[in-house]
């Protein structure tokens, strides 16, 4: 069986014109309590990329709908901005809070059930396969990110049920998933 993992490093999918570690200020769009992550728009990340600023109710458990914060910006790997609390020390270690678990064309069923949404969850791991996913990292409430098969690389964020399936059946696959248990 053909498996490896790792924690992402593309450092060149950062976008350009805003730094790594910059202080910003935003205001909160959006809380999920029961996916336990938010976002917040920033008028000079808009305007960048067109997207609002991901954060985790954890990092942030005071920051409501509504609110002027102020945060420390950071890249994900795949380029999507990140808020930071901006106390916090810049870290030189690889960020943990997502996966890649690469498919060889030998492995069968994935043995995870998704629930779709914006994000498609992990809602429970198959017991024949618990040991495989849970060593790699992946828990019951992470989200899957991206898929990554032979032919192209697909961001989930929103797609139907319809199109998500077939594409969980390919191999060679990789799967990149976000990481919302305690212990990444």
């Amino acid at each position: 069986m053909a498996v490896e993992i790792s924690g992402i490093t593309a450092a060149s999918a950062l976008p350009v014109g805003l730094e790594e570690q910059t202080l910003l200020r935003g205001t909160v769009c959006e809380r999920n309590e029961a996916s336990n992550f938010g976002f917040l728009r920033c008028p000079q990340v808009q305007d960048l990329c067109g997207k609002d600023v991901f954060f985790c109710l954890r990092d942030f458990p005071d920051w409501l709908p509504g609110m002027s914060v102020a945060f420390r910006l950071v890249w994900d790997d795949i380029g999507r901005p990140r808020a930071a609390p901006e106390e916090a020390e810049p870290s030189n270690t690889p960020r943990r809070d997502q996966v890649e678990v690469a498919l060889g064309p030998e492995f069968g069923p994935l043995g995870l059930g998704l629930r779709c949404g914006w994000l498609p969850e992990v809602g429970h791991i198959r017991e024949d396969r618990r040991s495989f996913w849970l060593g790699q990292g992946v828990r019951v409430g992470d989200r899957l990110l991206e898929l990554k098969s032979a032919k192209e690389a697909v961001s989930l964020e929103d797609l139907a049920p319809g199109k998500i399936l077939p594409r969980l059946c390919e191999r060679p696959l990789r799967l990149v998933f976000l990481c919302l248990h305690d212990e990444v």
